[in-house]
């Protein structure tokens, strides 16, 4: 997602990695519903991106422990 904006905590990449984190899930929900292999690739790859993700969102999370 860009190490400046991650380092320096920028409030518009929160909000827009907490709406992606929210448009992952309900893909990835929807993926689940389907039994076609290429629904099931997709699906994989939301998953992957989830979890990066959810890595950054951590970041934020960190400084907020510690204070910040």
């Amino acid at each position: 997602y860009g190490n400046f904006l991650l380092q320096e905590k920028n409030p518009v990449l929160l909000e827009y990695l907490q709406r992606e984190n929210s448009n992952y899930k309900s893909i990835i929900e929807k993926l689940s519903m389907g039994s076609s292999e290429k629904q099931k690739i997709r699906k994989k790859e939301m998953e992957q991106l989830l979890l990066i993700n959810q890595e950054a969102l951590e970041y934020y999370k960190e400084g907020e422990s510690n204070g910040m």
